[in-house]
């Protein structure tokens, strides 16, 4: 992701990063939930679905991030 920043930033950004790891099918974050993160998508993929959880209307592929609002 930070491949063309200063090694210096590159490092302290991955100091401070809490890193995990989501199973397959596992909700990240619910509908109306507040975000107050943001998600890097190293390896996989993200959807997010309308307001039932029913939906996918977007697919955000590896190398996405989203929570950045």
């Amino acid at each position: 992701f930070f491949i063309n920043h200063d090694i210096g930033f590159q490092h302290q950004l991955i100091v401070n990063m809490y890193c995990r790891i989501f199973e397959p099918g596992k909700t990240i974050i619910s509908y109306g939930q507040k975000v107050n993160e943001m998600y890097f998508i190293n390896r996989g993929n993200a959807f997010f679905y309308d307001s039932k959880g029913v939906i996918p209307f977007i697919k955000l592929p590896q190398y996405s991030f989203f929570g950045e609002y």
